[in-house]
């Protein structure tokens, strides 16, 4: 009885050659899940945040008439630090402490609209303004242009008319770059905006604000279409 136990029962060597196996063919089973789950989930996330955002910008423009603008006060050169500092209200954050305390002391009434994560902040310029990002790390790329009689920016861009939304034109267009981090005919990779002043060709307020062929049906348009947009 003992001996037929012994045949039964699975030997040590046995039990290890199982497990590897079953070990390989876990891993062929989600060599490609997990890349693509990673992926997936953070589209997921930059269209909660997207949603977020819109909402954020309608309770924006309910109090006071306009949505935020793309150029701000002081260094707020970039469409994504307008984003953060306008919609973040009295609760405006910044990697500079004097500057975080300016802005609570400037700011005491202004309200809050948004919660912004840590993860969705950056301050990739090193101006000690942060960016409203998305998971990839990229800047939200924000289109509002100028309401009539609006007082013109220094940014000289031109026309405002130029810069109006070219898919909401009137109201805005808001748009993460997506996974590949590009948009656009022009092969925009967002990140390197931050290395460039609002009127510098390659600068990010120029570039979202004049990029019109982002979206359109052009031999480059592929690299737009993994943005996640409000249009």
């Amino acid at each position: 009885m003992a001996q037929r136990k012994g045949r039964d029962a699975f030997t040590l060597v046995e039990l290890l050659v199982m497990i590897a196996i079953i070990g390989v063919l876990v891993g062929l089973l989600f060599a490609g899940y997990w890349p693509d789950s990673r992926r997936d989930a953070k589209i997921t996330m930059a269209r909660s945040m997207l949603s977020s955002l819109e909402i954020a910008l309608a309770e924006y423009r309910k109090d006071t008439g306009v949505y935020p603008p793309e150029v701000g006060p002081g260094n707020l050169d970039k469409c994504s630090e307008t984003l953060y500092f306008y919609l973040s209200g009295s609760i405006v954050d910044s990697p500079k402490a004097s500057y975080r305390t300016k802005f609570r002391q400037e700011r005491t009434s202004a309200k809050p609209y948004m919660d912004f994560k840590r993860d969705y902040m950056g301050n990739h310029d090193g101006d000690e303004y942060y960016e409203a990002i998305d998971p990839w790390g990229s800047p939200w790329i924000y289109v509002r242009g100028m309401y009539p009689g609006e007082p013109s920016t220094s940014s000289g861009l031109g026309d405002p008319d130029d810069r109006r939304p070219f898919h909401r034109k009137n109201s805005y267009d808001l748009y993460s770059v997506g996974p590949d981090l590009k948009t656009g005919k022009k092969f925009i990779v967002s990140g390197d905006m931050y290395k460039h002043g609002a009127s510098n060709e390659k600068g990010f307020y120029y570039q979202a604000g004049n990029d019109r062929e982002d979206g359109l049906s052009t031999a480059d348009a592929r690299y737009s279409l993994d943005d996640i947009a409000n249009f």
